[in-house]
């Protein structure tokens, strides 16, 4: 036999490739990869994305170590790692595309304090772009922070900051913020001021997205002359007072349990406004629309003081209105818009001969009477006119089966609908398959296509005969033929999507996915509510290891 050598190409690649490769692995893969060649090495020596994780580090790496001695060698053999890590690009001058750090609470560890100074200073020498500083602490306290230092704060090179668990209060003693560079700040459990905001809003004049979500201490925002500005996104943090003059801001995020009590935003081009958890009312809302005209995405999420929305945009493309739970009638004249999203109760609902390619409804109650699912069907025949695809939402998906008294005296509700879609949030949904189907296509008679998501994902494709004269229905309220009179065949496709259901109930993304497929033009209503349909593997296996 003739002898081949073996021949590493993968460590010929040249090193930029080499780097694209490292930044899907996770950190201490990273590592590992070092010690295949040479080649591998350097590459990870100068690899320009260094993420530590000491939290994850510490709670993986002493959980088995029996004393204390050993957890001290351990936390110290952690520490001059990641010092390595740093100094070995500093001194090959490497530049530092990202940084992240995350640390455990480090309150009373002057020690670990010490360190994160120092390696974030390494970062800042190696001028590091993006500097993400995390620490993981259990209480949300200000002792439970991290002092940022001064040095991060005129930082030429870092073009995106994002900060958790941090405190800012060092600021006040630095005369002036020069950020020339920054385009994105994000804040998340930062304990701050309005004088430290207001210096770091004047020191970043290149700032394109800013986000502030559950700060304190915060009271008093004002932005004027920032051009870049686009995004802005306040999630509970209890500002009084907002200003903004913003010319080219598109998107507006404010989310929260209250409003600022002095509210300003100037923007005639922005494009995006989300509002959620805030006590709006409807003289507000429609006073704010009145000040984008070019909004094109609306999305009201949880703001229970409104009740009557009356909604006119020449430009909205995208309307979404989630549980409010005061609202009792919707009036919409957008002849421009393309998607309508809605969760909650039954509605009162107009437009102007709106006419949508996709919609997505979600109604749900706690009292589903005969009255409830009356108001449903008058509403879903409102809808029939407008909507060509339509997506119904639900927890468990009953809500859309209409009792068998009411579909024998009423008109089905979506004549024109020819595909519709079924997401049921549930994972345990124990409705049958065939229930779920029979329910759709009296909704819809004479559906083309079924797809139903729960959690099992199963699309189906009609074809049907012409029917014959006298033949007979199941329904006399049907103004066709029953479905299942006069289908012709339809095919099935299933797919279990890649979850195991474990014991404990959690799922396992990365498990192997099932499809199976179907064609039925025989006996076609016996056999889809036979159950076949409703078969899972993973259940099954799932009742396997209970019995084992």
């Amino acid at each position: 036999m003739k002898n081949t050598e073996t021949f590493d190409y993968i460590s010929e690649l040249p090193k930029p490739i080499l780097h694209n490769i490292l930044s899907f692995l996770s950190t201490k893969d990273i590592a590992r990869t070092s010690a295949l060649s040479k080649t591998w090495l350097d590459a990870w020596k100068t690899f320009p994305i260094l993420k530590i994780d000491l939290d994850w580090m510490l709670l993986t790496g002493v959980r088995q170590l029996p004393s204390n001695s050993e957890i001290t060698q351990k936390i110290q053999e952690l520490y001059k790692y990641s010092e390595q890590c740093l100094l070995s690009r500093r001194s090959q001058r490497t530049n530092l595309i990202k940084f992240k750090l995350k640390v455990p609470w480090v309150y009373d560890d002057l020690e670990m304090v010490s360190n994160m100074d120092r390696w974030v200073g390494y970062a800042l020498e190696s001028n590091v772009k993006h500097l993400k500083i995390v620490v993981a602490a259990t209480t949300l306290s200000e002792k439970c922070t991290y002092s940022v230092p001064p040095a991060v704060f005129n930082a030429i090179s870092v073009q995106i900051l994002e900060l958790r668990y941090c405190n800012l209060h060092i600021l006040p003693s630095i005369n002036e913020v020069r950020l020339p560079f920054l385009k994105k700040l994000s804040l998340k459990c930062v304990f701050a001021d309005d004088i430290v905001i207001c210096k770091l809003v004047a020191g970043s004049p290149s700032i394109e997205e800013m986000s502030f979500i559950s700060c304190y201490g915060i009271t008093k925002l004002q932005i004027f002359n920032l051009a870049n500005l686009v995004k802005f996104h306040v999630e509970y943090t209890h500002l009084e007072h907002l200003e903004m003059e913003a010319p080219n801001l598109h998107s507006l995020s404010l989310e929260g349990s209250s409003l600022p009590s002095v509210l300003k935003v100037v923007s005639k081009n922005l494009k995006s406004l989300a509002i959620t958890g805030a006590p709006i009312t409807d003289a507000w809302m429609h006073e704010q629309l009145k000040r984008f005209p070019h909004l094109e995405s609306l999305r009201l999420s949880e703001c229970d003081m409104l009740e009557t929305l009356k909604i006119s945009s020449y430009r909205l493309h995208r309307l979404s209105i989630k549980s409010c739970q005061g609202v009792a009638t919707i009036q919409i004249d957008t002849p421009n818009l393309h998607v309508l999203s809605y969760c909650g109760d039954i509605i009162s609902f107009s437009s102007n001969g709106l006419i949508l390619p996709e919609v997505h409804l979600n109604f749900e109650s706690n009292t589903m009477e005969i009255s409830w699912y009356a108001r449903l069907i008058e509403l879903l025949d409102k809808f029939n006119q407008s909507f060509r695809m339509v997506v119904l939402k639900g927890r468990t998906g009953k809500s859309y089966i209409i009792p068998s008294k009411m579909r024998r005296l009423l008109q089905p509700p979506m004549l024109k609908v020819k595909e519709l879609k079924l997401s049921i949030n549930s994972i345990s949904n124990e409705l049958p398959i065939a229930l779920l189907v029979d329910a759709l296509l009296w909704i819809s008679p004479h559906l083309e296509s079924i797809y139903i998501n729960c959690p099992v994902k199963s699309f189906f494709k009609f074809s049907y005969k012409k029917p014959i004269d006298g033949e007979s229905r199941c329904y006399k309220s049907l103004p066709v033929s029953c479905w299942n009179h006069c289908i012709k065949d339809v095919k099935i496709k299933q797919i279990f999507r890649g979850f195991y259901y474990h014991l404990h109930g959690n799922i396992n993304p990365n498990s192997e996915s099932i499809e199976r497929n179907y064609i039925f033009n025989q006996d076609i209503w016996e056999k889809i509510r036979s159950g076949v349909l409703d078969w899972n593997p993973y259940l099954d296996r799932r009742k396997s290891l209970l019995m084992t």
